[in-house]
């Protein structure tokens, strides 16, 4: 992982990882947030990550039906301070994942936040989370 502060504005951060076998895979992330205390906070960010499948092992074949997989997102969110008491938040998550029928998923939201009292804040959101399913593996029982 590899980070750093963006001057008094945000911070960025990028990460990876790998495995190496019979299912082998990588996957790189990376960030960019500007604090939530500021006027105008963001976040945003991608990923994208590889699972290879090896010809050695039979088994992981007969458990998916294709030799490698792959999935990414990005991400955006983006937050107004209207005033001390009242926040805006907006954005949108977009997955791939080639694997799926529709391999494209779109999450979008919007929330408004209101604090009538002192350490008390009322939420008010509108969302649509679209998730990958999950595959289930047969593996010969009934």
């Amino acid at each position: 992982r590899v980070g750093a502060p963006t001057g008094n504005t945000g911070a960025w951060s990028v990460r990876g990882a790998f495995g190496r076998g019979d299912l082998s895979s990588w996957i790189v992330a990376g960030n960019y947030v500007r604090p939530a205390e500021a006027k105008h906070a963001l976040d945003l960010g991608a990923s994208f990550a590889l699972q290879s499948f090896s010809d050695a092992t039979p088994a992981a074949l007969i458990s998916v039906a294709e030799k490698r997989r792959a999935a990414g997102t990005i991400h955006a969110f983006d937050t107004w301070r209207l005033h001390r008491r009242a926040v805006i938040t907006y954005g949108t998550r977009y997955a791939y994942h080639d694997y799926l029928d529709r391999p494209t998923l779109m999450s979008p939201s919007v929330s408004a936040s209101v604090s009538p009292f002192e350490k008390t804040w009322v939420r008010v959101a509108v969302t649509q989370q679209m998730l990958a399913p999950v595959i289930a593996v047969n593996d010969g029982f009934q």
